[in-house]
């Protein structure tokens, strides 16, 4: 699905700034009135949600680590990129929404990836 690490973040990055929200139960631009993130929750996707395909989603994947969600729903394509996931999950589920474009610089800046097409 991915051919690169650079393809995957220009996915996600584009993705999570158009989205401009959190895909979370009680989701809203306000972060205290949200429960718990998720990969997909009516038409909003998480970091790891976006890279999903849409015929390899099941709901049995919410409230299961991206290592363990690779792992038993048998989602190899995204094997490779385990790492950065992890970091652009964490952007996704705990950094403030108006804050995204820069923590996704610095997450650019740590993979060593280029932030141009954001």
């Amino acid at each position: 699905m991915f051919n690169s690490e650079q393809e995957l973040f220009d996915h996600v990055a584009l993705a999570l700034l158009k989205q401009n929200e959190r895909c979370a139960v009680g989701t809203t631009k306000d972060p205290s009135s949200l429960t718990h993130c998720l990969y997909r929750h009516n038409d909003l996707k998480c970091a790891v949600g976006h890279c999903i395909r849409d015929e390899d989603y099941e709901s049995d994947m919410e409230g299961h680590p991206v290592k363990d969600v690779i792992d038993i729903f048998d989602i190899d394509y995204l094997l490779p990129y385990v790492n950065i996931l992890i970091a652009l999950q964490i952007v996704h589920d705990m950094d403030p929404i108006d804050q995204w474009r820069p923590c996704l610089q610095e997450l650019a800046d740590e993979f060593n990836l280029n932030f141009l097409v954001v």
